[in-house]
């Protein structure tokens, strides 16, 4: 009886481990990778002759699109819900009575 006690006792540790090691692991995975060159990284593979002015040009644009994105996506995060009133547009101007528009 004893025995099979200790037996069941390594049997949960021993599974915990496997559990917390599968988790820790699970999450490593689940981190963002980064978001690729710099300009500066691409400079200086541009600079070392290991990417062609194609491939430069390419990963520039792609790399600056990556930034505007970014870019627009904490300005939309720090507006709230602001953002949407930006987006209104203005009123037209309407006629008084003599038909002619009214002054601004």
């Amino acid at each position: 009886m004893l025995v099979g006690c200790l037996i069941l006792i390594v049997v949960v540790v021993l599974g915990l481990l496997v559990v917390s090691w599968m988790k820790r692991r699970m999450q490593v995975a689940d981190e963002p990778v980064p978001g690729g060159f710099t300009l500066s990284d691409l400079r200086q593979l541009h600079k070392a002759g290991q990417i062609t002015d194609e491939e430069f040009e390419r990963a520039k644009a792609k790399t600056i699109e990556r930034y505007k994105a970014k870019e627009k996506a904490r300005q939309t995060a720090e507006l709230g819900g602001l953002k949407g009133l930006a987006e209104i547009p203005p009123r037209p101007e309407l006629p008084d009575d003599d038909g002619k528009d009214l002054p601004t």
